[in-house]
């Protein structure tokens, strides 16, 4: 799925509640997205998204990029 498509489904704000649908997504693809399913699932466990916020990661590439 290219940015277009990602953009097209989920819109400008994906949200934790996308996840299972982007699995799916990821499990009937090639082997780079088998890899990429791999890494999702990682990151899941890690706890990478239980405090994810689109609003904070805004801010903060605004900070990071525009000074």
């Amino acid at each position: 799925m290219n940015d277009d498509e990602s953009l097209r489904r989920y819109g400008p704000q994906p949200s934790i509640a996308d996840l299972p649908h982007i699995r799916e997504i990821l499990r009937v693809g090639s082997e780079d997205t088998a890899d990429a399913l791999h890494y999702l699932v990682e990151c899941e466990a890690a706890g990478d998204f239980d405090t994810f916020s689109v609003a904070e990661q805004a801010r903060w590439r605004a900070d990071y990029y525009l000074g």
